[in-house]
């Protein structure tokens, strides 16, 4: 899900994303998020998303990527195998 399909011509994109993030919710079904951007100043941003979020009571455990150590965890447990060091400059 991405932040920035809420900006822009995208015409129904509100209610679409809030459908999605329902339906995932029901069914337990994991989503990321994404910002989307096309600018460094909206890196991360997800404040339509988050308040879409909030709307649904999305329960943290479903968002895949709230965290590098989430998602490196959701990435090797599906075969995705990455060696990560959080102590490393990379």
């Amino acid at each position: 899900m991405n932040n920035s399909s809420f900006i822009g011509s995208r015409k129904g994109s509100l209610e679409n994303c809030k459908k999605i993030a329902a339906k995932a919710k029901e069914k337990s079904a994991m989503v990321a998020l994404g910002s989307d951007c096309h600018t460094s100043f909206d890196v991360g941003n997800f404040d339509i998303l988050g308040k879409v979020l909030e709307e649904v009571d999305m329960p943290e455990d479903l968002i895949i990527n709230t965290s590098v150590e989430g998602l490196i965890a959701w990435l090797n447990k599906n075969g995705r195998h990455v060696n990560y060091n959080p102590s490393s400059n990379i």
